[in-house]
């Protein structure tokens, strides 16, 4: 018998959607992810936010921009891999503009403390932070399971 594994499912949802159907679509995103196997730990409602920047989702051959979007997320286990089968129905979402799978602890992960960076520290992201958005998309999907 494999060992179960902790996975982190997060989202973000297209900003036209009401409470009500965000609720109701975040019931069908918890049945979606028992469908499969996995076992939900524990979970944050999508709640509204400004993105970093422009993404665009096409959607029945229209292509649509979003400057804001609903995060949420799902911690889960499940015994086996997330199956590719999982992240094709995820990604054939209409509701979903975009979404990442990360293999994770089971334990909380969230601290109380604000990091608050030093000067050299602020300069060497500086020096570093010239990524256009294509090459960070392209580095996140090469990161995400």
């Amino acid at each position: 018998m494999s060992e179960n594994k902790i996975y982190e499912l997060s989202y973000l949802l297209t900003p036209v959607m009401t409470d009500e159907e965000a609720v109701v679509f975040v019931g069908n995103l918890r049945a979606l992810i028992e469908k499969f196997g996995g076992s939900i730990i524990s979970d944050e409602a999508p709640r509204a936010i400004g993105l970093a920047y422009t993404m665009e989702k096409t959607v029945k051959s229209r292509k649509q921009k979003f400057d804001q979007a609903r995060f949420g997320w799902f911690k889960f286990e499940q015994e086996a891999a997330v199956s590719d089968e999982l992240k094709k129905t995820l990604d054939n979402m209409p509701e979903i503009i975009r979404f990442m799978i990360i293999s994770t602890v089971r334990e909380n992960t969230v601290t109380g403390h604000k990091f608050v960076p030093r000067k050299r520290e602020i300069e060497r992201v500086a020096e570093v932070s010239t990524a256009t958005p294509e090459e960070i998309d392209k580095k996140i999907e090469e990161l995400a399971i």
